[in-house]
């Protein structure tokens, strides 16, 4: 288990990547043409509180420790949810990555106490593909999310912790319910993951 140490010892300037645009969710694959009913974009949103049931599962759970800060590292609707998390739990030392490559002015010494999350709903998208890789090389402690893929299929070589989201077929920014579970799964956050299931009954 990693250490913990106070987060307010190191400063850490919130490092955002690229300007997210219009044209960001692009970079994900397109719903599938013989996606059930049930998951076609016109009942998204009807269906949108059952994500909220998800009971997201951590394999290789015990490479898991407890962290000071988080980088998610994704691209158009699939960081959605580290967005909103870095608004809805402020305290959280949360820096979202959406480019190739790792976020800048990160000292070493403070690696060890982060943990590297990747996020890709179809699990081939370029930028994050490429920053678990420099996390790995760093030997940060690294987690994934996805429903498949590259993504997947490097997290289970490596043997590092990781979700597989269920394959419904639809947009990664219509699967925000699914990804902020996992998210707070991965960061621990079991109280605001109870407070955030009962959306599944109050949304319904």
């Amino acid at each position: 288990v990693v250490p913990n140490t106070k987060a307010s010892a190191r400063k850490m300037e919130k490092v955002t990547g690229s300007v997210m645009d219009e044209n960001d969710i692009s970079l994900e694959a397109p719903i599938p043409p013989n996606a059930l009913p049930a998951s076609r974009p016109d009942n998204a949103i009807k269906n949108f509180a059952k994500q909220f049931s998800f009971e997201p599962v951590v394999q290789n759970a015990g490479k898991l420790g407890r962290y000071d800060g988080f980088i998610v590292a994704g691209m158009g609707g699939s960081h959605l949810a580290a967005d909103l998390l870095g608004v809805w739990k402020p305290e959280l030392d949360l820096t979202v990555w959406r480019d190739y490559g790792f976020p800048k002015d990160l000292k070493p010494e403070w690696l060890q106490h982060m943990l590297f999350i990747a996020s890709s709903y179809t699990g081939n998208t370029a930028e994050p593909l490429d920053s678990f890789q420099e996390a790995l090389r760093r030997k940060m402690p690294v987690a994934a999310v996805s429903v498949g893929g590259k993504l997947l299929d490097l997290a289970k070589k490596e043997g590092i912790p990781y979700i597989q989201l269920p394959d419904a077929g639809i947009q990664p920014r219509s699967a925000l319910g699914l990804s902020m579970k996992a998210l707070l799964k991965l960061m621990g956050e079991e109280e605001a993951l109870d407070e955030i299931s009962t959306l599944a009954a109050t949304l319904d």
